[in-house]
């Protein structure tokens, strides 16, 4: 979905209206995966972005199954950092192993 037409739906009108909304998350999010989706078909790529959950709750916001493994990505639209943004991709490493993830 377009993040512009989702602000529409939910009768957003200005950037300061959705800073203080409560689906901000929700818009950022959409704004980031669309934005992965869109790269892919650009460079003429079947997307392969996933959205991983287990029956645990535990999750990842995006995986992306590249050429050199999966990257398990953290969306958040936050102006500070907590440590308990990155549980879902600890629990990730931890139970998928860092084989999966490719080194820089």
């Amino acid at each position: 979905m377009n993040s512009g037409l989702l602000c529409f739906l939910l009768r957003i009108r200005s950037p300061e209206e959705l800073l203080l909304h409560s689906a901000r998350g929700a818009v950022f999010e959409t704004y980031v995966i669309s934005e992965l989706i869109k790269r892919s078909l650009h460079l003429g790529q079947e997307s392969s972005i996933y959205f991983w959950r287990d029956s645990g709750g535990n999750e990842v916001d995006v995986l992306i199954d590249g050429e050199k493994g999966i990257v398990p990505v953290e969306v958040k639209s936050g102006q500070t950092v907590a440590a308990d943004f990155f549980k879902g991709l600890d629990y990730w490493k931890k139970n998928c192993g860092p084989q999966v993830i490719p080194q820089a």
